[in-house]
């Protein structure tokens, strides 16, 4: 176990409100340092970009207004687009190459989200080298979610070429009164408009289920295939709350980027067709096609981050949901420092929370959270037996490995709600007790637990409400009669008693 500086933001369940602050807040707060790690990959690739794009507006503007020229111009046109063309087909295939880069650029800004949502401030340079001997399953895994998501959406487009036929098909029937034309048009939207349906579903639903692997390559240590059956497993149940996160998310981007874009791509448009019919557009095109193509690098350098962040803070919230992580890395910070075992932020990361993964994994476990060897043998150093006269650091050091091995369970949640109040940890306290009650609400001796806790937080209301539930679930009348006698509870006990 290791010493971790305190998060820089609450790590606990959030809503979606509560996640979009969060994100814009680390955004803002760490601009610079997320723009450069952008930079770094997507600055050469983006220049690339430009060289092509501007090859092609030259190829776009050189045969403008040429109707009648002589042998020696034409020649010297068809030199410049030729020329053009070829810079074009270079920069694209150079920038083809650079994007294998792409998904280390994601791990960095990833790795550098995580530690600074942990309270550490690593700079671009320390992001790339620790995410270095992950580059390869980060690109592995890019590859395999585009090549099946690609594949799984293949219908939908067969489906939607397939509705433009039919809808083509139909408005020609319509004006020539053809009735076999509309058959065919119905038969046409029947079968391709279920195709479609199946086919887009099919692909938003696995690249939900599959958004959370580049977190888990860098916060765990996992690879490539790990990293993809740890997201699918860790988006089990959320899947459609995830999906509702990430369309908002993707709202506000269009709404913000894409429709701009979509309006300097019409003034593109609209230029060429004026020329092509004669006018004198090529000014307006060439401002139109420039602004279209700098308003996207720009836009593109400045979402990337904060997509990353998004996916990153979300992946944190399931983690907490589903695995108690705002508990253990409450437990990590109080445990006592040993050597470090490990060589890497990113498993170093891994080893806190228990997440990184085994070389090997059965079918039965890849659906559960994965262990750090490091901490696995951290484990043995502990005692098997909760023992309270423990100082209640080591207890919660303890506690935290039982729940990251076995599981939450109502005992061990109620024993670190406990430990936490113990060394004044109210709002800790609170959260384990409270869970520990989701778990078993029928146990007498955590609504106990809890109406104590509540009178040490001068909050009465709340305690005599849980003592209230504690005399109803309490089934033992002498323990009832203890509590009912001891002078110090009275303020507590419900008038009637």
């Amino acid at each position: 176990m290791t010493y971790i500086a305190s998060p820089s933001i609450d790590i606990r369940a959030r809503s979606i409100g509560e996640l979009l602050d969060i994100t814009f807040s680390l955004y803002r707060s760490h601009f610079g340092t997320l723009i450069a790690i952008t930079l770094v990959v997507m600055g050469p690739l983006m220049a690339l970009t430009m060289i092509s794009n501007s090859a092609s507006i030259v190829q776009l503007v050189a045969p403008i207004g040429m109707v009648e020229v002589d042998q020696a111009a034409m020649t010297d046109v068809m030199t410049t687009m030729l020329g053009a063309s070829l810079v074009s087909l270079c920069a694209s295939g150079l920038a083809l190459i650079g994007g294998v880069f792409a998904p280390w650029m994601g791990g960095a800004l990833t790795h550098n989200v995580i530690e600074r949502a942990l309270g550490r401030a690593p700079s671009w340079r320390d992001s790339y080298r620790a995410t270095l001997p992950r580059w390869g399953a980060l690109w592995a895994a890019w590859a395999i979610r585009t090549i099946v998501v690609s594949v799984c959406a293949l219908p939908a487009v067969i489906g939607l070429y397939g509705l433009l036929l039919a809808a083509s098909l139909g408005v020609s029937s319509a004006f020539d009164d053809a009735g076999g034309g509309l058959a065919l048009t119905a038969g046409l939207t029947a079968l391709c408009l279920p195709l479609t349906l199946v086919g887009i579903v099919a692909a938003v639903w696995l690249w939900v289920a599959w958004n959370l692997s580049e977190p888990a390559i860098v916060g765990e240590g996992a690879d490539a295939l790990q990293s993809i059956r740890r997201s699918y497993a860790l988006t089990r149940g959320f899947r459609w709350r995830l999906f509702g996160r990430l369309l908002i998310f993707w709202l506000m981007q269009f709404v913000v980027v894409q429709l701009p874009l979509f309006g300097l791509t019409l003034l593109v448009f609209a230029g060429a067709v004026s020329a092509a019919a004669g006018g004198d557009a090529s000014t307006l095109t060439v401002l139109g096609f420039a602004g279209s193509l700098i308003f996207g690098i720009v836009g593109n350098v400045l979402v990337t981050p904060l997509n990353v962040i998004y996916v990153t803070v979300n992946y944190l919230d399931l983690r907490v949901r589903k695995e108690q992580l705002d508990l253990q890395l409450r437990a990590a910070q109080l445990a006592p420092a040993q050597p470090k075992q490990v060589s890497s932020p990113a498993q170093d990361f891994g080893s806190r929370v228990g997440a990184e993964p085994q070389p090997q994994l059965s079918a039965a476990e890849s659906a559960a959270p994965v262990v750090a060897s490091a901490s696995a043998q951290t484990l043995s150093a502990f005692p098997t037996r909760i023992d309270r006269s423990m100082p209640p650091g080591q207890r919660i050091s303890l506690l935290f490995n039982r729940i990251r091995t076995q599981g939450p369970s109502a005992d061990l949640l109620n024993e670190l709600g406990l430990a936490y109040k113990e060394i004044g940890d109210y709002d800790g306290a609170l959260d384990a007790l409270g869970r520990a009650r989701q778990l078993s609400p029928s146990d007498p001796d955590i609504a106990y637990n809890l109406a104590l806790l509540q009178r040490d937080r001068n909050n009465l209301s709340e305690a005599r409400r849980m003592m209230a539930e504690y005399l109803r679930l309490e089934p033992d009348p002498e323990e009832r009669r203890r509590v009912l006698d001891n002078p110090r509870l009275r303020a507590l006990l419900p008038e009637s008693e």
